[in-house]
């Protein structure tokens, strides 16, 4: 799936079935990860730091500079 979180959303609400659930689930996790590093970000954590909280910390800052929502180490 692709769009903003908005779109993404409305995306799976549409889904019907046990699968809905699932994807929700991992969908609400992935928001909750984005949402925590680009409030590091914003306070002017480093990337060095934000990547010694895991791996998946390092997965997230490649998806937001991938869609240009990290721009020279700032959020839009």
């Amino acid at each position: 799936m692709r769009g903003t979180l908005e779109e993404i959303r409305a995306q799976i609400d549409a889904l019907s079935g046990e699968e809905k659930e699932v994807i929700m689930k991992g969908f609400q996790s992935f928001k909750e990860q984005i949402l925590h590093a680009i409030e590091h970000l914003k306070e002017g954590e480093t990337f060095e730091n934000l990547l010694s909280e895991g791996y998946w910390m390092g997965d997230i800052i490649d998806q937001l500079m991938k869609n240009s929502a990290l721009i020279l180490g700032r959020t839009r």
